[in-house]
């Protein structure tokens, strides 16, 4: 059961990926994939068990020793969520960025061909 989250993201996250075609889009389905994953996952535990199991223990030197804890669903969603922050103010220019190049190769290979 621990493992089922991972496994759900990963087919989300590849199926995203091949989805999108520019290096900045297939980044935020990536990120959305595992958001979407990690919180589909504990749902489903939540409702198997009753509840979501967490089984990894963090010190934080601040807090002190059982301060945090989580699961991979947690950590998938954090991570998904902070891809999405870091890439998502650069998505539209890279689009951009990428549509003019595709529009340039495609325009170069109709001359030439």
């Amino acid at each position: 059961m621990i493992f089922v989250g991972f496994l759900i993201a990963l087919v989300v996250a590849i199926s995203l990926n091949t989805i999108g075609n520019k290096s900045g889009v297939r980044l935020i389905y990536v990120g959305m994939g595992l958001a979407v994953a990690g919180g589909f996952s504990n749902q489903v535990e939540a409702l198997m068990l009753g509840h979501v199991t967490d089984f990894l223990f963090f010190w934080v030197p601040v807090i002190g020793p059982s301060s945090a804890v989580a699961n991979l669903a947690d950590i998938m969603i954090v991570g998904g969520l902070i891809i999405i922050f870091v890439v998502a103010p650069f998505w539209r220019r890279l689009s951009l960025e990428m549509a003019l190049i595709e529009r340039e190769e495609n325009e170069t290979r109709s001359q030439s061909g």
